[in-house]
């Protein structure tokens, strides 16, 4: 039997916490959380035991799963220890148990069953972090660094083995040192995002890490076990949040549409979620290790699929993400792979302009009888109009932009009407080899002078640091050199209005809403009562 021993137990002295810092809130739950997580996902893990203050049992809803048992925590490390080794031996006939600390969020399912596994060869598994300083004592003695380690949990023992001979009045901290010299050792030193939260400052860093591996983080087709594998942080935010019982149903189809993927191409066996995609997966595939193309995936309920392949076919190849094939019966689209640039190098890049140039110059005029499947501008304008009783806020304010950006539409009378491609925001601009292509077309019907606004609204909203003005003012005068400055300005306000209005239904406050509506004001009061 294998047993997961959860210390936590500690106080956080030097947190400075008004609760242990295991129960901090981090991006929206408890740290504890994302340990219990990773513990209850494990393959190999029979039981959890959590040693604990009992007051804090109600701080996580997952501390009532059926494989989880609670204990008292005691007055230090090793008094808790001691009695969750206690309680593991009255309850339980372990031949295995895991250590594990509450305040280490990083630890993952994948990593527990490895060292389970591990202890069929093995009588300790031990997480390592090689030392990168200069090693020396407090009175100058230099030491060879590599001779030594930082020993940190998670750490693996056979359970009677450590049970044995774990002396609870012991002055060091490694607990490995304590067992019989002889004991099969293996040291696990590929953990190396192990952070464990001593002090406040250090949330910051997990945050930023835990945004950043959720980004990236590699998954095995063999460990998807049902629909809520695909949740992504897009999801959650609109679709899950505004349309559940659809997008659920629709998840749980893609459980079984990813079993034919892997029939398909049986040689690929990991995949990488795109976190940030709120209309859909955006699924990067990999063969042992190296990414061979993008899987998109939309929902059928959104109407969007039709439109956006489509609109893949269509625009140029020059500049135009390839797409490779695609599945109707599942919404899926087969993309070529491109890399994701930052958004900082796009500052005076001559590869942007050149990017540019070619959306302009081989922009497609509209055609009434092939263009169909696609939407006017102006059109979607009227229909926000039209539905503004059922805006559940700000309904008088959209209502006098709406009516402002369909005067400000006149403006384009003289333009001829284009497909443009809608949303060539930053993080829809990425490289391949040595240029820029695009991604994730919506297929809008407008003049031209439209399809940059997108891209100013990202930049601003990446910028938030400069002025709004400002910085709009320097992606103006860049699109200058292909546009009319004045007609920039009018399809800019229009598609600011777009984007605020849907915010209302995409996020859950109306933080970006109202940042929106305060850019609208702006460009009312300082660039078109100028024009």
């Amino acid at each position: 039997m294998n047993v997961i021993l959860l210390m936590s137990g500690g106080v956080g002295s030097r947190f400075g916490a008004n609760i242990p810092k295991q129960y901090v809130n981090l991006n929206g739950k408890p740290v504890i959380d994302y340990v219990l997580e990773a513990s209850l996902r494990s393959k190999l893990a029979d039981k959890i035991v959590v040693v604990m203050d009992e007051k804090y049992k109600n701080i996580s809803k997952l501390l009532a799963s059926d494989k989880i048992a609670i204990t008292n925590n005691g007055k230090n490390r090793y008094a808790s220890l001691k009695n969750g080794l206690e309680y593991i031996k009255n309850n339980y006939k372990c031949d295995n148990v895991l250590i594990v600390d509450a305040v280490a969020p990083f630890i993952y399912p994948e990593l527990i069953d490895n060292y389970f596994s591990k202890l069929d060869e093995f009588d300790i598994i031990l997480t390592g972090q090689k030392i990168t300083g200069a090693l020396c004592d407090f009175e100058g003695n230099p030491y060879d660094r590599e001779n030594y380690f930082m020993s940190q949990a998670p750490e693996a023992f056979k359970f009677d083995m450590l049970y044995e001979n774990v002396d609870y009045d012991t002055k060091f901290q490694a607990i490995s040192s304590l067992m019989p010299k002889d004991a099969k050792k293996f040291v696990n030193f590929n953990f190396k995002n192990n952070l464990k939260l001593t002090y406040d400052f250090e949330l910051k860093y997990a945050e930023f890490l835990l945004n950043y591996q959720e980004e990236r983080n590699m998954q095995n087709f063999d460990n998807i076990s049902s629909g809520e594998s695909f949740e992504t942080k897009g999801l959650r935010k609109y679709l899950l949040r505004s349309k559940k019982k659809k997008t659920t149903e629709w998840l749980n189809n893609i459980y079984l549409f990813y079993k034919e993927l892997k029939n398909k191409y049986g040689n690929f066996n990991e995949f990488t979620l795109n976190q940030s995609s709120n209309y859909g997966l955006v699924i990067l595939i990999s063969t042992n290790g190296n990414y061979e193309f993008v899987l998109k995936l939309i929902p059928d309920f959104l109407n969007r699929y039709k439109t956006e392949k489509a609109a893949y076919q269509i625009f140029d190849p020059s500049w135009m993400c390839k797409l490779l094939e695609y599945d109707d019966n599942n919404g899926a689209l087969y993309l070529e792979k491109l890399e994701t640039i930052n958004s900082k190098i796009f500052d005076n890049n001559m590869k942007l302009t050149a990017f540019f140039d070619k959306v302009f110059s081989t922009s497609i005029e509209y055609d009434q009888e092939s263009h169909q499947l696609f939407e006017k501008i102006i059109d979607n304008l009227n229909t926000k109009l039209k539905k503004i009783n059922k805006l559940p806020l700000f309904q008088e304010k959209f209502k006098e932009k709406l009516e402002k950006a369909i005067q400000y539409y006149n403006q384009f009378s003289d333009a001829p009407l284009k497909l443009i491609h809608g949303d060539l925001r930053i993080e829809n601009i990425m490289q391949f080899n040595d240029e820029y292509k695009a991604i994730d077309p919506i297929g809008y019907i407008a003049p031209l002078e439209m399809e940059p606004a997108r891209f100013i609204i990202s930049d601003v909203f990446h910028n938030k640091g400069y002025d709004c003005i400002y910085r709009i003012n320097i992606l103006l005068n860049f699109f200058k050199k292909w546009f009319n400055y004045d007609k920039l300005i009018y399809g800019l306000y229009i598609y600011y209005v777009m984007i605020a209005y849907n915010s209302v239904f995409e996020n859950e406050d109306d933080v970006i809403t109202l940042y929106y509506l305060n850019i609208i004001d702006r460009l009312e009061t300082d660039l078109i009562s100028n024009l």
